[in-house]
């Protein structure tokens, strides 16, 4: 893979001394340090159940292990990345220690109350728990948060010309007005990185309009049915990832464009798959 590691970490290093903050320094120097590893490919799902009832069928490769702490009013995602999913519940299971302390397991909790998430990297695990796990989310986002506790989430307005994507709250009954796409991302680093991916997204579909800054994200495409603007929609809506590495030129700059998006879609499809659980947990 040519990923020039100096050359995110020098780009990173001086975003952060614009910006002052120094913990998005720390987030992209891991997330580099992750993207570098050689991770393994696609999963390979069991033909058949290998467990009793209790357990789920599970993949034979990487993804999350995880389990949701819901309270009254909030709730806690807790789990850990692993390379074999299946294993990993098996090492639950018959009660391997360490594990069910990741999950925080009493030895009467219920197996029905264990999930799992699969994804095509390992690194894409950890990142997901860098950026969702072990943190108290309001249930009600709306009504918990107004404008002077802005909240977590972005949020999508689309309509028939464009969209707009605010990364902090715009403004009260958000619920009403847009759709919420969940904490997918740092506001400092979204700005920065999708910026830089002006030029790949005009490669894809004709734009009239394109504006991004820490506060949103603006886009309006000449044909909003073009097919290269409904796969960007796909992964903010529905976290699915349509393109492929070759649809990235083949430097430094392309593979970061696509690391971003891949990320992107999969936060987006984990928040998906919390949002269900929550609701199955009502």
């Amino acid at each position: 893979m040519d990923f020039d590691l100096d050359q995110l970490a020098k780009e990173t290093f001086e975003l952060t001394k614009r910006s002052e903050n120094k913990s998005l320094i720390e987030e992209e120097r891991a997330r580099s340090a992750l993207w570098a590893e050689d991770v393994p490919e696609c999963p390979t799902l069991l033909e058949e159940d290998i467990f009793d009832e209790a357990l789920p069928l599970a993949p034979q490769g990487p993804g999350l292990v995880y389990r949701v702490d819901k309270g009254s009013s909030t709730f806690c995602v807790r789990g850990f990345a692993t390379e074999n999913i299946e294993q990993s519940l098996l090492d639950i299971e018959s009660g391997e220690v360490v594990t069910r302390e990741k999950l925080r397991l009493d030895d009467d909790l219920d197996y029905d109350t264990l999930n799992f998430f699969e994804t095509d990297e390992l690194a894409m695990a950890q990142i997901i728990i860098d950026q969702l796990f072990n943190r108290r989310f309001p249930i009600d986002e709306d009504i918990l948060c107004n404008l002077s506790d802005p909240g977590f989430s972005w949020w999508l307005n689309l309509d028939e010309v464009g969209l707009n994507i605010f990364f902090k709250s715009h403004g009260l009954n958000r619920m009403d007005r847009f759709s919420r796409l969940g904490p997918i991302g740092d506001n400092a680093i979204a700005c920065l990185r999708l910026n830089q991916a002006s030029s790949f997204l005009r490669t894809k579909f004709a734009i009239n309009e394109f504006s991004c800054d820490d506060k949103s994200l603006n886009i309006t495409p000449v044909e909003s049915k073009s097919l290269g603007y409904q796969n960007f929609l796909e992964l903010l809506v529905d976290g699915e990832f349509n393109w492929s590495i070759e649809d990235f030129s083949n430097d430094t700059h392309g593979r970061t464009m696509y690391f971003y998006f891949k990320e992107l879609a999969a936060l987006r499809a984990f928040w998906i798959n919390l949002e269900e659980i929550l609701e199955d947990l009502d």
